[in-house]
Parts: structure tokens; C-alpha cells; sequence
């Protein structure tokens, strides 16, 4: 595990961890021997015409380009990923959030995104309300305690789940 992972762990286990510190070098090295271990093949980096025939030769494009962190509209190289991602015939997993989409008001200032599935992280955006495909939410080990920084009280909701379906429910109106 990464020291996060493990400081998450000590926090939800109440057990005692040493954390260690790696570098940059040796968490690629760890990502090479897991990806390998699990059979999940090295990704590779490359241009605009490779990601052209990766994604069109592909039955499954995962969208992680952007995030919650978008600032205007998606633009150069990232804005003709999403367009070439919309017109394939893979399914797109967004991770998150959709590429192209505000997580808070949902707003697309540009080229954004259109899943077949989204796998937001931690807790549900506000912006996917109405967003395309399926919607499931996956706990990534944030301890519940974390939330109440924000004024959030949760009791933990996974269970031994790793991932739940959600559908938004609006209150006193009806499902978007």
C-alpha cells in the first residue's frame, strides 16, 4: 500500500502503521510490478494519432483527463480526446466526473464527456445530477470523521462494499 492508503487504513482500523516514504522512481517501479502482477498491461504514453487508434480500437475508454478541478472549457489536445471518445463505439467509464463537466452546477462550458458509466469518487458531485449512463459511487478509504471539516456528519454507508448504484432523488420534487 502507499502511505496514504495505509495512514486511511490506521485511521479506519484504529491499529497502529509505519508509513513509509518513497520516491517518485520507486511508486512507479510499485506501479509497474502491480499492473504487471495483476495482468493489467503497461500503459504507454502516447501522441494524438496513438490515443486516435487506442481509443478507437478499444471496447472501453476510461476518462479520467480533467476531474473536479475544471476551470473553462476543455481546450487543445484534452477538448479533441473528448470529442474522439464521444464519436467512438467503446463505452466510456468517466472516473469522477465527466471530462468537460463542472462537478458543482453540472455546467459544460465546452466539449464534455457523454459515459455510459460514471464511477464518482468518495462522495456524489452535485454537478452529475442529470448526467448521462449509469451513476455508482466508490469508497475510497476517507475516514468519516474527515467529513465533518466540511460540517458533514456520515455514518459509514459501504458496508463491506467497495462501490454502491445511485440515482438522485431531489427533495419535494421528483428524479432528474
Amino acid at each position: 500500500m502507499t502511505g496514504a492508503a495505509e495512514e486511511r487504513l490506521f485511521f479506519l482500523t484504529g491499529e497502529g502503521t509505519t508509513v513509509p516514504a518513497i520516491t517518485a522512481e520507486e511508486m512507479r517501479t510499485v506501479d509497474r510490478i502491480a499492473m504487471e502482477e495483476y495482468g493489467l498491461g503497461i500503459l504507454q504514453i502516447v501522441g494524438l494519432e496513438g490515443a486516435v487508434d487506442a481509443i478507437t480500437g478499444s471496447d472501453l475508454v476510461v476518462d479520467a483527463l480533467i476531474g473536479y478541478s475544471l476551470k473553462g472549457a476543455p481546450r487543445g489536445v484534452t477538448a479533441e480526446l473528448i470529442e474522439l471518445c464521444n464519436r467512438s463505439r467503446a463505452l466510456t467509464l468517466a472516473l469522477d466526473v465527466p471530462s468537460g463537466l463542472d462537478a458543482t452546477t453540472g455546467a459544460t462550458p465546452g466539449a464534455a464527456i457523454v459515459p455510459d458509466r460514471t464511477l464518482t469518487l468518495a462522495l456524489p458531485k452535485t454537478g452529475l445530477i442529470g448526467v448521462s449512463g449509469e451513476l455508482y459511487l466508490a469508497d475510497i478509504g476517507i475516514p468519516p470523521n474527515v467529513y465533518k471539516g466540511i460540517g458533514f456528519t456520515l455514518e459509514p454507508f459501504f458496508g463491506d462494499r467497495y462501490w454502491i448504484q445511485l440515482s438522485f432523488v431531489i427533495p419535494g420534487g421528483s428524479d432528474p
